[in-house]
């Protein structure tokens, strides 16, 4: 059984704040929002999604779950990469790195992406903080500053492309390879380019709702609605 008297942590989003600091003093402010539709955790047939495939309805978490720690370290960490702009990772990187070679294409027409801050989190139900120096991309872990992967970035006449994914040699399962590579292609559609789109989830997380939805949240929060094992 849980200690009810373990404190957990939270950083309010940019829209709590704004609700906080219009309430006058005494006032109940309700964060959550009423008006957002209820879903029951489900695998979905192709026809009842707008992509025309089997995936498994996260949104009930994604849309209401909220996130919190025990740990104020995690706060602090937090706190911190909230001013990081991601240079750090330019030469503190892997150790050990294993090289996923591949060829992810973008083909967005007059799509060149700055360098600098192309994502950071706003809240504690997004989970990544995304870079790019140069000609790489670092995809970083929002609440612990880990750095998950380096990729490379070549232009090209329409869009981009990715040919090489680079990742900690400790973190690294060959049986995952697949979901790397399509985490990677996910997180640059939906973060970056700002597109809905269905997330992968690797093939040794068990097929229940239950751990489907534990890991959806965990990995991308609130921008986590759909789900779909990654295909080898």
């Amino acid at each position: 059984m849980e200690d009810e008297n373990i404190e957990t942590y939270r950083i309010p989003s940019k829209k709590e704040v704004e609700k906080l600091e219009k309430a006058e003093i005494g006032e109940e402010v309700l964060l959550d929002e009423e008006e957002i539709p209820h879903f029951e955790p489900r695998w979905l047939n192709p026809n009842e999604t707008p992509f025309n495939m089997k995936l498994f309805d996260c949104r009930e978490y994604a849309l209401h779950m909220v996130s919190s720690t025990g740990d104020k370290n995690i706060i602090e960490k937090y706190i911190q990469m909230q001013s990081s702009d991601g240079k750090e990772y330019i030469k503190e990187n892997f150790k050990e790195a294993i090289r996923i070679k591949c060829n992810v294409d973008f083909p967005f027409p007059d799509t060149d992406l700055p360098d600098g801050i192309l994502f950071r989190s706003s809240m504690m139900e997004e989970k990544w903080n995304i870079y790019k120096y140069g000609n790489q991309l670092y995809f970083v872990r929002s609440w612990t500053g880990e750095l998950r992967y380096i990729t490379d970035y070549e232009k090209k006449e329409e869009g981009f492309v990715i040919r090489e994914i680079a990742m900690d040699k400790d973190d690294f399962k060959e049986e995952n390879i697949a979901f790397y590579v399509d985490e990677v292609h996910y997180l640059l559609i939906s973060h970056i380019m700002g597109y809905l789109i269905p997330h992968p989830l690797p093939n040794d997380v068990k097929d229940s709702p239950e751990e489907i939805l534990k890991f959806s949240f965990s990995e991308f929060g609130n921008r986590g609605y759909f789900g779909h094992f990654t295909i080898h």
